[in-house]
């Protein structure tokens, strides 16, 4: 969602309830339960899996 509110370059908001990390996570097992084959696919999954596990990881960092 802050996609469409933040550009790419800058860093997106920090809230109470939300954050980026929270966000691919859930994406990432969300798209799990889809009909569509091509986004269930362990692949797409993992590319959020992924983002979350980066955004992670900066934030203990």
């Amino acid at each position: 969602m802050t996609t469409l509110i933040v550009p790419r370059s800058h860093t997106p908001p920090k809230t109470p309830h939300y954050s980026p990390m929270l966000h691919n996570a859930l994406i990432a097992l969300e798209t799990a339960f889809l009909d569509d084959p091509n986004i269930r696919d362990l692949k797409s999954r993992r590319c959020f899996a992924d983002a979350a596990k980066c955004y992670l990881e900066v934030e203990f960092s």
